[in-house]
């Protein structure tokens, strides 16, 4: 069953020079049969590439990966990546996120690896919750799939991890962490139970306290629990800092590097997001520390801020006369002050975008940028902004 061709577009990666590397994993927020049926809708224009059925993982393909499914608010991640939606509702994850499920998208995430070269860490298997808008006004209305509630831990263990960058092999569980240093997020799922608000959208609405299981740490202003949650700039008041289930801005993830600000007894401080958080993590118990060396990225000496993108498209000047350039505009309400630093998934890569017009046109761009681990999101940096070292 194949998607309606207004809901993606015809291409060839990597092949055709666009690259492929990231695994992107969603949730359809309606019924298996519900999902086939919007992507079979022209008037939609969304689809993904993968649909798996929770009640016994039964796998629908879309679109053929080295296509270009519209399944993300961001097209830069949509051209580099291949999309996995499961059944279901995020608030309802822990129903819907069965074993039949993670079966499915382990073995689409080991099939897409094995294929394309994309490498096994949660750098580049990640959630539609870590894909960042293209602009400040897309930010609060971006997806927050697969949510607080599906287990990466457990999909991370069925997924082989020889192709894992080196660092993920070396990495060390607890032991207090070193300003300075690089950690990894990793809460135990099974036992760290975490409470969340869900409310309906009703009006007047009605709110309920949720307590099970999730993926993240909760990330506050001090190091103490009275401090308050972290706000957002991008996320609008009466959301951001709150313990809002669709309050991403809070929420530390499992699986994501960061690099230690500061250490107070149990709390444990990171940049984060152009800011210092905190987060509780006595002896270390909710980290792991990586080995090997790992790219940091900080602002070139003499910078006091650098901006912050959440998308990598070409200059103007690498687009052929009749192609509308694609516009990189900063994520205004986001930059990384001078002092802070912030782990890089790969080094700087050359931007690119796709263009039917004429058809069927990669567009990659002498301009390059860094993808790094910014907030509960992935963001760009611009290779000219920053100075690149390994730690």
């Amino acid at each position: 069953m194949a998607a309606d061709p207004n809901n993606y577009q015809l291409a060839d990666k990597p092949t055709d020079g666009l690259a492929l590397d990231k695994v992107v994993i969603s949730n359809s927020g309606t019924t298996y049969d519900g999902a086939l049926a919007d992507y079979q809708n022209p008037s939609l224009e969304s689809s993904v590439n993968y649909v798996v059925r929770s009640s016994d993982g039964q796998v629908t393909e879309m679109v053929r990966p080295n296509g270009i499914p519209f399944f993300t608010d961001n097209y830069s991640y949509n051209l580099h990546a291949v999309g996995i939606e499961v059944e279901g509702t995020a608030e309802q994850g822990a129903s819907w996120y069965t074993p039949s499920a993670y079966r499915s998208v382990a073995a689409l995430t080991r099939r897409v690896s094995a294929r394309y070269g994309v490498p096994v860490d949660q750098q580049h298997i990640i959630g539609e919750d870590q894909v960042p808008a293209e602009s400040p006004g897309d930010i609060a209305g971006m997806g927050w799939g697969p949510g607080p509630y599906w287990d990466w831990q457990r999909l991370m263990s069925m997924v082989p991890a020889k192709d894992a960058h080196p660092s993920a092999r070396s990495a060390v569980a607890g032991g207090v962490p070193r300003p300075g240093s690089v950690l990894t997020i990793a809460p135990d799922f099974a036992t760290n139970a975490q409470t969340l608000r869900v409310c309906t959208s009703a009006a007047p609405q009605s709110c309920t306290l949720r307590t099970q299981p999730s993926n993240f740490l909760f990330a506050r202003t001090g190091p103490h629990d009275t401090a308050p949650l972290f706000a957002d700039p991008g996320l609008p008041p009466g959301i951001a800092g709150t313990d809002r289930i669709e309050d991403w801005g809070a929420r530390l993830r499992q699986g994501m590097q960061f690099v230690v600000a500061d250490q107070r007894g149990d709390w444990t401080a990171i940049w984060y997001c152009g800011h210092k958080v905190w987060f509780l993590n006595p002896d270390g118990i909710h980290t792991r520390h990586e080995g090997g060396r790992r790219l940091i990225v900080r602002p070139k000496p003499g910078r006091t801020s650098i901006p912050v993108y959440g998308s990598n498209y070409p200059e103007a000047a690498a687009y052929l006369p009749g192609q509308t350039p694609t516009a990189q505009i900063p994520l205004g309400v986001y930059t990384i002050p001078e002092g802070q630093s912030y782990v890089a998934t790969a080094p700087a890569t050359p931007a690119q975008d796709f263009s039917t017009d004429p058809p069927d046109t990669v567009i990659t761009g002498s301009d390059r940028y860094v993808s790094v681990q910014f907030n509960h999101r992935l963001a760009w940096l611009k290779s000219t902004d920053v100075e690149v070292v390994r730690r």
